[in-house]
Formats: structure tokens, C-alpha cells, sequence
């Protein structure tokens, strides 16, 4: 998007991705050197996928391990004009186009990655557009508070 340090936003997110693995080896292990890995799931699309793995390749994964990223699609829907028509790729085509954010849930369900989050013992999600320019990608505060207050879920919002 431009930013002024010249960094993309991918590279911001896995640089703090980073350092939080850092500070959480610290307080888990006091310094006995084990590391702790945030496993990272990135929802792609079918227009998006081969060049966003070939822009993390390319990075060398910006520091993450190549095995700590997991790249899936999510789904598509078809395309419907203004009147309720549908949009036609070729005469005999629906154009189809991502499903949205809201995707990740089927998406994740249908390339069995909840299944591998389980078999890896993550316990919790953290979930964001990775277009947010803003987002304080795995907020230690912000998850460690609404761990404490033991809820199933949160959101974090800006007014």
C-alpha cells in the first residue's frame, strides 16, 4: 500500500509475529531457550494464491519458518449484476469471484485445517484482514484479556 518504511504489510505482520514468539519464549521458558512458533494461516483465492506464496518465497517467508505458514483458498461465489442478473465469464460461464472475509470459516473447515490446528494444540485464533493496516497482529493484552475473562470469542473495534 505504499508505506513510507517501504515494508508491505505481510512483512509488518510476520516482524511481529516474531517478536512475539520471542517475548512469549521468554516468559514460558525463563531463558532455558526453547522457542515458541505462531503457527500462521493465510487465506488466499484462487486469483491471489501463486503469487502470494511466490511473494513469501521470494522474502524467504520475511524471518517465519516456510513450515510455520499455511497458505488455503477460500471459496467462490457467483457474480450478479446490479439487476440481479448473472455475470457471464465466457457465453456459457458464470464469472465467479472470492466470498469475502466471511469465507474463512467454510474455508478453513473444507481444507481440514481445524483439524490440523487441533493435531498442533492451538488453542486460540487470531483472526484479521491482513489489509488492515492498523492491526496489532497476536495483541498479547487483547488476548490475554479476553482469555482471562473466559469467553469463546472477541472482537476488537475502533470507534
Amino acid at each position: 500500500i505504499g508505506l513510507p518504511s517501504g515494508k508491505s504489510l505481510f512483512q509488518l505482520q510476520a516482524e511481529r509475529i516474531l517478536c512475539v514468539q520471542r517475548l512469549a519464549a521468554q516468559a514460558s521458558s525463563e531463558g532455558s531457550g526453547s522457542s515458541v512458533l505462531i503457527h500462521c494461516y493465510i487465506m488466499t483465492s484462487r486469483f491471489t494464491d501463486d503469487s502470494t506464496r511466490i511473494f513469501f518465497e521470494n522474502h524467504k517467508y520475511f524471518g517465519l519458518e516456510a513450515d510455520q505458514v499455511t497458505f488455503f483458498q477460500q471459496g467462490t461465489i457467483p457474480c450478479i449484476s446490479k439487476d440481479g442478473r448473472f455475470i457471464m465469464e465466457t457465453p456459457f460461464r458464470v464469472a465467479k469471484a472470492p466470498d469475502g472475509n466471511g469465507g474463512v470459516y467454510s474455508a478453513l473447515k473444507y481444507s481440514k485445517l481445524l483439524e490440523d490446528m487441533a493435531s498442533r494444540g492451538i488453542k486460540y485464533v487470531d483472526c484479521y484482514g491482513v489489509d488492515n493496516a492498523l492491526v496489532r497482529v497476536a495483541d498479547p493484552v487483547f488476548l490475554g484479556y479476553f482469555t482471562d475473562k473466559g469467553v469463546a470469542a472477541a472482537a476488537k473495534v475502533v470507534r
